[in-house]
């Protein structure tokens, strides 16, 4: 083994599966299609079997050289429900078959669920594929933004398709109960979001995502309405005290302010740790899907599976720029308390014109206002702060 794969050794990567470059809904937000990057617009439309093939294969050298213990591939787009059935399933055994016995795979799936049926259940339910559904909020909140191709709301459709899948979870048809990606919108209200999930939906699992807006464009008004998200957010979640609901942004806080180390998509500063990268439709390889908006040297191509290894994808230039990008504070952050387990935000967030990565968070004021929360909250359940400042004062 050589220096560079000791010095990668990986227990999980991960993987960011393109194998639809189009979607049946136009959401305004979007990264892939409205933010300005035109990567989708060369991509062939829909992965073919024999690129399938060459990635299981790289995976499958990738792992026996690194030592890998779980490969995760999460099924993306686009839509990925595009694609037909029986190919998609193809696609699950094909990976399956290649790679099991030199690793364990795990399959996940981002979809906006309106094309769910019950023959994608059963797909889901024979391949172990864990299914997360986009939404917003209610239905006035959601068709704000997430629209189809003719600007009708898309909130209906995206519910029929979830409660789908909740029935199959509840009959043990599906490994997880389907959780709920929503994007933080600075103009909605966290606590009525957060109730209608858990108390119109009966979502036991999702995750708030701040919006993919860089430095440059995160106006004090935003950042004050995302602020005010998720606080409201967090206090409707933490007052349920229940445990069978977990909130990936607000558990994933409280367990690094407790010491346990939280995974985040890119690059890992303990090489023990997690690898993730985005392979597309053709096989051409990125770094984390989200930096495609900010117009960066950092989202330029790694090459492709076809003649490139996993030693050389995490060696090249984009990948050792996140990394490092991921491991140094920027300047202003050096004397921040929070420092230990902000990490400066987002790589996305921190991005400028200007300063290029070398900014706090665009929402550096939201994410102090939680963790400030968080710490409070972790005191009155009777953790003693001395622990919290321990961890705090760690680096």
């Amino acid at each position: 083994m050589s220096s560079i794969e000791r010095e990668y050794a990986i227990d999980h990567l991960e993987v960011i599966l393109k194998v639809a470059e189009r979607c049946n809904i136009n959401c305004d937000y979007c990264y892939v299609f409205n933010r300005g990057n035109e990567n989708w617009k060369i991509e062939p439309p829909i992965i073919r079997l024999d690129t399938v093939q060459v990635l299981a294969d790289f995976l499958r050298r990738g792992a026996l050289e690194h030592g890998v213990r779980r490969i995760q591939v999460d099924f993306h787009g686009g839509e990925p429900l595009l694609l037909k059935r029986p190919f998609f399933e193809e696609i699950c055994t094909l990976l399956r078959r290649t790679i099991e016995d030199v690793a364990e795979i795990r399959f996940a799936l981002q979809t906006n669920a309106i094309l769910v049926n019950q023959e994608w259940i059963e797909i889901f339910q024979r391949q172990g594929v864990h299914v997360s559904v986009s939404l917003d909020g209610p239905r006035d909140l959601n068709d704000m933004h997430r629209i189809d191709h003719k600007g009708r709301g898309t909130y209906g459709a995206t519910v029929k398709g979830l409660k789908l899948l909740q029935r199959a979870y509840e009959r043990g048809l599906l490994p997880m109960s389907p959780g709920v990606l929503c994007v933080v919108n600075p103009e909605f209200n966290g606590a009525d979001v957060y109730r209608h999930f858990v108390d119109d939906l009966g979502i036991k699992g999702m995750d708030f995502l701040l919006p993919d807006n860089n430095f440059d464009e995160c106006t004090p008004k935003n950042v004050l309405g995302v602020t005010r998200y998720l606080i409201d957010a967090f206090k409707q979640w933490s007052s349920d005290d229940n445990p069978e609901i977990d909130v990936r942004i607000f558990s994933t806080q409280l367990k690094t302010l407790l010491g346990s180390d939280a995974v985040f998509i890119g690059f890992s500063a303990q090489v023990r740790r997690a690898v993730a990268f985005t392979v597309e439709s053709s096989g051409n390889i990125f770094v984390d899907d989200t930096l495609r908006s900010i117009n960066d040297p950092v989202f330029n191509k790694i090459g492709n599976i076809v003649d490139t290894s996993l030693v050389e994808v995490l060696s090249s230039a984009p990948f050792m720029m996140l990394q490092s990008v991921s491991n140094t504070l920027p300047n202003v952050c050096e004397e921040c308390v929070w420092r230990t387990v902000c990490s400066g935000g987002r790589p996305t967030n921190r991005f400028s014109a200007q300063n290029k990565f070398d900014n706090p968070s665009g929402y550096c004021s939201s994410l102090r206002a939680l963790y400030s929360e968080c710490v409070g909250y972790l005191a009155r359940s009777g953790v003693e702060l001395s622990k919290i400042e321990a961890v705090l004062n760690s680096n």
